[in-house]
C-alpha cells in the first residue's frame, strides 16, 4: 500500500514540476513572416525569376510547390505561388495576415543608382492581382496565397525586367520585421526561347554526330537532322547517317508562353578520317 502511494506522489510530483517548468504562457510567441523572404537571401535578397524552372532549395513559399511560378497560356496567368507562415511551439487560433504591394520599395531600389537595377522597372497596376489577406487556420503553420500576373503583357515586354514588393502585416500577431517584405524579380528573357546547337562529328565513326544543346529558355526542343528523321530532346543528341552529304540540321525550340523558334546549321559528312 505504502508503495503505491509513493508511485502516486512521485507521478503527481512529476505533472506538477512538468506544469512548472513549461507552462503554456511561457511558449515562444508566434510570428509570422514570408518563407519567400527568407529564399531571397540567397540572391541578394531579391526573390529571381529568371529561368525556365527554378526549384526552391530549401524554402517552399507555397506548401508542395516547388516551383516559383506557374505559367498558364490559355487563362493568361503567370502566377506566383506563395505563403505566409507563423513559428512558435504552441500553434493557437485562426489569425488573418493582411497582403499588399509595396510600390515604394521598388521606386527606393531603382532610385540607389545600383548597376542592377538600372533596367528594372516596376510592375506597371492593372498587369498584376494580389490577396489582400489570407487566413492561417487554427493549429496551421501556413496558408497559401498568390500573386498573379498577366502572361500575355510579360510576353510582350521580352526582355525586360520587372520588379515587385510584397509586404504582409498583421493585428493579431508579431511579424518578423526581416521577413516581412519580399522583393520579386522578374526576367521577361525567359519568355523567349533561344535555340543553338554544336555539332561534333565522332573520331571513330564519321557518320555520327553528337549535338551539344546550347539553348537557353526551351521547355521542348525538336530535333530535324536533314535526312528524313527527326528526335524529340532538350539535352544532347546523337545521330548516325546513313550516307555522306551536305545534311541541314534544324532545331526547334518551344518556349514558356508556346512561341516556337528555330536555328538550323549544315553538317558535312564524309569518309575522311577526322
Amino acid at each position: 500500500m505504502k508503495s503505491g502511494l509513493i508511485v502516486a506522489s512521485f507521478l503527481t510530483l512529476i505533472a506538477c514540476q512538468y506544469d512548472e517548468i513549461a507552462p503554456r504562457d511561457n511558449y515562444p510567441e508566434e510570428k509570422i513572416y514570408l518563407p519567400a523572404a527568407k529564399a531571397a537571401e540567397a540572391d541578394g535578397g531579391v526573390y529571381l525569376i529568371n529561368e525556365i524552372t527554378q526549384a526552391m532549395p530549401d524554402y517552399f513559399p507555397t506548401p508542395g510547390a516547388p516551383f516559383r511560378y506557374l505559367a498558364d497560356k490559355e487563362a493568361n496567368t503567370f502566377e506566383i505561388p506563395l505563403a505566409v507562415y507563423r513559428s512558435g511551439v504552441y500553434i493557437g487560433e485562426s489569425v488573418t495576415v493582411e497582403v499588399a504591394i509595396n510600390r515604394d520599395t521598388i521606386a527606393n531600389l531603382i532610385a540607389s543608382g545600383a548597376e542592377e537595377w538600372e533596367e528594372v522597372k516596376i510592375l506597371p497596376e492593372g498587369k498584376y492581382a494580389i490577396d489582400p489577406a489570407v487566413d492561417i487556420p487554427g493549429g496551421k503553420t501556413n496558408a497559401p496565397f498568390r500573386l498573379e500576373v498577366d502572361f500575355g503583357f510579360l510576353r510582350q515586354q521580352t526582355p525586360q525586367k520587372y520588379a515587385i514588393a510584397v509586404s504582409i502585416s498583421c493585428r493579431e500577431k508579431e511579424v518578423n520585421p526581416e521577413l516581412s517584405t519580399v522583393v520579386i524579380l522578374i526576367d521577361t528573357q525567359i519568355m523567349l526561347p533561344v535555340p543553338g546547337f554544336e555539332p561534333a562529328i565522332d573520331a571513330l565513326n564519321t557518320k555520327k554526330v553528337t549535338f551539344r544543346n546550347t539553348s537557353d529558355y526551351a521547355l521542348s526542343c525538336v530535333w530535324d537532322f536533314g535526312d528524313g528523321s527527326s528526335l524529340k530532346g532538350q539535352g544532347n543528341v546523337e545521330h548516325v547517317y546513313a550516307a555522306n552529304g551536305v545534311y541541314e540540321v534544324t532545331l526547334k525550340t518551344t518556349g514558356l508562353y508556346e512561341d516556337e523558334v528555330t536555328c538550323s546549321k549544315s553538317v558535312t559528312i564524309t569518309d575522311t578520317e577526322l
